[in-house]
């Protein structure tokens, strides 16, 4: 009897680990808040109205803002610009620019 308790007990056992060795799976991230700040562009050719996303890019959004406060992109070209789309109903884009003619703005 003692031999049939063991061997029902080791079963048991086997049987359970795979159950008991499994981690919960880790929380989905939170969702990020849009948070867009509005920045005009002054061309030859008229103004262009950009939303810089502080919410999804805060690094990305503080540098650019540094640049205009130290007004190292005044007089600088902006020479590209393209819609994006992530494929899943976001929408985004990119300008391209930056300085070409007084090195000490690098």
């Amino acid at each position: 009897m003692k031999h049939r308790t063991l061997i029902a007990a080791a079963l048991l056992g086997t049987l359970a680990a795979p159950a008991l060795s499994q981690t919960a799976a880790p929380a989905p991230a939170p969702a990020v808040q849009e948070d867009l700040v509005p920045v005009a562009i002054d061309t030859s050719l008229g103004r262009i109205v950009i939303a810089l996303d502080r919410g999804r890019a805060p690094v990305t959004t503080a540098n650019f803002l540094r640049y205009i406060d130290g007004h190292r992109l005044d007089g600088q070209n902006f020479y590209r610009a393209m819609h994006i789309s992530d494929g899943k109903g976001g929408d985004g884009g990119l300008i391209q620019g930056g300085v070409t003619t007084d090195a000490r703005k690098l």
